[in-house]
């Protein structure tokens, strides 16, 4: 493997795939004007949840977290049965470290749709955080488990197994113990 020489052009191909990564990411006045676009839609019709999801989602990728989760809440109002939702509400939770609050929306997003794979690993990343590990290893298995085709379940899982350093279990001397927490990938 050809190590970077310092001072040379980066390869093509990393080139490109920062242009690429430039282009995909939305810039700030687009989210501006999207969150502009989706007020007026939700003005238009107030009860469609997806209009609020999508202007919770808008908010999200201009940080500003707390007019995204009135949206969410408004969202959830509407439709309590929407799994991404619930998904995307226990995410705000979980980056404001409220964890109790990011449990019972994830729990209620698994309780929706026991085939997607995304809520074990929002719930594994949030039994981490408060030290409950073992749950956590069995929620990122059971996740990959689930889904093995989430590529998001199979990376954590990954991540956490690089990680997670397993111990003999309890009767033979004490449990495993985390190196770093897995960066999570919940929806947010």
């Amino acid at each position: 493997v050809a190590l970077p020489v310092a001072g040379a052009r980066p390869h093509r191909s990393a080139r490109i795939h920062r242009l690429m990564l430039q282009l995909t990411k939305p810039s700030k006045d687009f989210l501006k004007r999207k969150a502009e676009r989706l007020k007026r839609a939700i003005a238009r019709n107030p009860s469609s949840a997806i209009l609020h999801q999508g202007l919770g989602r808008t908010y999200s990728d201009l940080h500003s977290f707390k007019e995204a989760r009135h949206c969410f809440e408004n969202s959830l109002k509407l439709d309590p049965s929407d799994l991404w939702t619930n998904l995307y509400l226990g995410n705000s939770y979980f980056r404001d470290g409220n964890y109790p609050s990011a449990l019972n929306y994830f729990n209620n997003a698994r309780s929706l749709d026991s085939k997607v794979a995304m809520p074990l690993v929002c719930l594994a990343d949030t039994f981490h955080k408060l030290g409950e590990n073992e749950k956590a290893d069995r929620l990122y298995n059971k996740a990959v488990q689930t889904d093995p085709e989430c590529e998001v379940a199979r990376r954590n899982l990954e991540r956490w197994q690089a990680h997670y350093r397993p111990e003999p279990n309890a009767e033979q001397g004490g449990g495993g113990q985390p190196a770093t927490r897995p960066e999570s990938k919940c929806p947010s």
